[in-house]
C-alpha cells in the first residue's frame, strides 16, 4: 500500500531535523569556553525546535490519514446501507459495519411502526463473540435506559458497565464502554445504535462524530425502507380496491343485463305465450270449430307460429344469459357471431361492416354495444319485415359508433313514441339509458334511405385492439 503524501513528507521532515541536530551538536569546539557554551545551547534549542516541528508534521499527517479512513468508511457504509430497501437488511448491515471499525460489538434497535415489537440485530467481534445468551440479555437490560434517553432526547449517550450502582457483567470482569447514537431522519428518531467496546479503545470526539454520521446515514436508509414499505402497502390496497371495483362493476353489469333479459321476457316471451293461450282457449270454447277441420287447422297453425316465435325469443334470452365470452372474444368477433346466428335463424341477409382504427374497447362499452345490436336485430326480426340488414361499426380516436340499418317497412313516429313511453316495451328505452350512462348518444327512427336505423355512439379514452 503506497504511503500517503502527508505521512511521507512528515517523515522526511523529522529525518532532516535529526540530521541538522546532529550536525549542530558535532560542530567543532574551537571557540572560547563561554562562546562554546552559548553555541552548544543554541544548537540544542534549534534541534529541539526542529524535532517538535517534525513531530507536529507527523501528527498532522496521522490526522489526515485518519480523516481519509473515516471518509472512506462512511462512503462504503452509505453504499452498503442504500443497497437494500428492506428494514431488516438495513439494520443487519448497520450492525455489521460497527465491528471492528468502531467497537467490539453493536446492538441496533428499530421499533416496528404501529406495534411494540422491534427489529433487534447484534454484531460482535472476537472479543465478544463467545458470550452466552445470558450475557446479551444482561447487556439488553443494561443499555435500555440509555436507549430510552437517546430516543426521547435525540442525543448520543455515553456509559460504562462498571459505574457505581450498575449491575456487574456476568460474562467477564473487564470494563466495557457504551456509545448509544440515535438513528434520525426528517426530524424523527427511528431507532438507536449501541456501540460496545473495551476500555482500551479510544473514545474521542472523532469517533463520536463518526458514529453519529453513521447513525444519520442509517436513519436515512431506514426512512427510505419504511417509505418503500408504506408505498408498497398503498399499492396493494389500491390494487385490492381496483379489484373490488372491477368485481362490483361486473356484478352491476350482470344485474343490469339480468334486468334487461327480464324485461325482454316480459315484453315478448310472456306476451307470445299469452297469445298462444288465448288462441287455444278461443278454439276450445268456440262451438263452431267442433265440426270445422279448416278452423282447427288455422288455429293450430297460429298456435304453432306463436310457439316458434316464443321459442326463438326464449332462445335469445338464453343466449344472452350464456354469453360470458364477450370479453375474451372481443367486440368484433362477438358481433360476427351474432350476425351469422341471426342470418341462419331468420334467413335475412345480414352483414357487418367494420371501419376505423384498431382500439381497445372497455368491457362496459362492448357489452352495451353488443346488447344494442342484439336488441336491434330482434326488432328487425319481429317488426321490420326486412330482406336485409347491415351492422356498421366505426372506431375513431375518441369514440366508437354502432349502426343497425334494415330495408324493412320502418315504423311511424307515433308507433315509436308509443314504444318509447310504454311500460311494457323496454328495449329501446333501456338501451338509450345504458348508452347515456356511458356519456354517449342513442337514436332510432326511420332512415332517409328507407327502412329503420338504430345508432349508438359512445366515447372512450384508451387505445389498443378491438
Amino acid at each position: 500500500m503506497a504511503m500517503p503524501r502527508e505521512k511521507h513528507e512528515s517523515g522526511r521532515r523529522i529525518t532532516a531535523a535529526y540530521r541538522l541536530a546532529d550536525a549542530v551538536l558535532l560542530y567543532p569546539m574551537a571557540q572560547p569556553r563561554s562562546e562554546a557554551a552559548r553555541s552548544a545551547h543554541l544548537r540544542v534549542d534549534i534541534a529541539e525546535r526542529l524535532l517538535v516541528a517534525g513531530l507536529r508534521a507527523q501528527e498532522r499527517a496521522d490526522e489526515s490519514e485518519a480523516a481519509r479512513r473515516r471518509l472512506a468508511f462512511l462512503f462504503d457504509a452509505s453504499q452498503r446501507l442504500a443497497a437494500s430497501l428492506e428494514a431488516a437488511a438495513v439494520v443487519q448491515t448497520l450492525a455489521d459495519l460497527i465491528v471492528p471499525t468502531l467497537g467490539d460489538g453493536a446492538v441496533v434497535h428499530v421499533p416496528e411502526p404501529g406495534c411494540r415489537g422491534r427489529h433487534t440485530r447484534i454484531a460482535s467481534s472476537g472479543v465478544l463473540g463467545g458470550r452466552p445468551p445470558e450475557w446479551w440479555d444482561w447487556l439488553e437490560r443494561f443499555i435500555r435506559p440509555g436507549v430510552k434517553r437517546a430516543t426521547h432526547l435525540a442525543a448520543s449517550q455515553l456509559g460504562s458497565a462498571h459505574k457505581k450502582g450498575r449491575p456487574t457483567d456476568p460474562g467477564g470482569s473487564e470494563e466495557l464502554t457504551f456509545l448509544i447514537v440515535p438513528l434520525r431522519a426528517r426530524g424523527r428518531t427511528l431507532g438507536t445504535l449501541t456501540v460496545v467496546a473495551s476500555t482500551d479503545q479510544r473514545r474521542g470526539p472523532d469517533e463520536l462524530a463518526l458514529a453519529e454520521a453513521l447513525g444519520n446515514q442509517a436513519g436515512l436508509a431506514l426512512d427510505n425502507a419504511q417509505l418503500y414499505e408504506e408505498q408498497r402497502r398503498i399499492v396493494e390496497r389500491l390494487e385490492g380496491v381496483c379489484g373490488e371495483l372491477d368485481v362490483a362493476r361486473s356484478e352491476w353489469l350482470r344485474d343490469d343485463e339480468r334486468r334487461r333479459i327480464a324485461r325482454d321476457l316480459h315484453d315478448h316471451v310472456e306476451q307470445t305465450f299469452f297469445a298462444i293461450g288465448l288462441a287455444a282457449t278461443a278454439a276450445l270454447q268456440d262451438p263452431s270449430t267442433s265440426g270445422s277441420q279448416t278452423r282447427w287447422s288455422q288455429t293450430l297453425a297460429r298456435v304453432a307460429a306463436l310457439s316458434n316465435a316464443g321459442s326463438e325469443q326464449l332462445r335469445g334470452a338464453i343466449f344472452a344469459l350464456n354469453d360470458p365470452n364477450l370479453v375474451a372474444m372481443g367486440l368484433v368477433p362477438a358481433l360476427w357471431k351474432l350476425v351469422r346466428t341471426f342470418q341462419q335463424r331468420t334467413g335475412i341477409d345480414t352483414d357487418l361492416v367494420f371501419t376505423g382504427a384498431q382500439r381497445q374497447v372497455p368491457t362496459e362499452v362492448a357489452e352495451v354495444l353488443h346488447a344494442t345490436a342484439r336488441e336491434a336485430l330482434a326488432n328487425v326480426e319481429r317488426h321490420a319485415q326486412a330482406g336485409a340488414v347491415v351492422l356498421g361499426l366505426h372506431v375513431s380516436e375518441r369514440s366508437i359508433t354502432l349502426t343497425v340499418h334494415d330495408d324493412g317497412r320502418g315504423a311511424s313516429s307515433l308507433v315509436l313514441k308509443r314504444i318509447a313511453n310504454s311500460t311494457t316495451h323496454f328495449g329501446l328505452r333501456s338501451l338509450r339509458q345504458r348508452v347515456r350512462r356511458l356519456h354517449g348518444t342513442f337514436s332510432s327512427g326511420a332512415s332517409p334511405d328507407g327502412g329503420f336505423l338504430v345508432r349508438a355512439r359512445i366515447p372512450f379514452p384508451s387505445g389498443g385492439t378491438v
